[in-house]
Formats: C-alpha cells, sequence, structure tokens
C-alpha cells in the first residue's frame, strides 16, 4: 500500500498491462475497498484507474472450453 506504487508501475509497464489483485473473498470488504481505493487514489488518471480496476481483467481471456 505505497501510495507511489501503482503509479510507478503504470509509468514502467503501462496502465493496459496492470490488474488489481487481492485475497477477496478471503478478506473482509474493508480490505478489498482499500486496495481498490488505493488504485485511485494513487495519482494515476481516472482512465488509468478504470483500466485497472475494470477493463484489463474483463480482456483476460477465460477458462478454455473443453
Amino acid at each position: 500500500m505505497h501510495p507511489p506504487a501503482p503509479a510507478a508501475a503504470a509509468a514502467s509497464f503501462g496502465a493496459d498491462r496492470l490488474v488489481l489483485g487481492t485475497d477477496f473473498p478471503n478478506e473482509d470488504r474493508e480490505v478489498f475497498l482499500r486496495a481498490a481505493d488505493h488504485i485511485t487514489d494513487s495519482g494515476l488518471t481516472p482512465e488509468e484507474a478504470t483500466t485497472i480496476l475494470d477493463t484489463n481483467a474483463a480482456d483476460l481471456p477465460g477458462p478454455s472450453a473443453p
């Protein structure tokens, strides 16, 4: 939860290559919300934060059909 870390990672690798990872649902709701807030409050643009929190995970390939 180092505030400059998400912005540094986005600058180094691109926001389009990052996703939020947590231990949810094994963590309580507050820990999960704090993790999401850490991304939105890190100095990233709103577009970069949305990319990390939503778009990138939605674009990951799902399980293959048998």
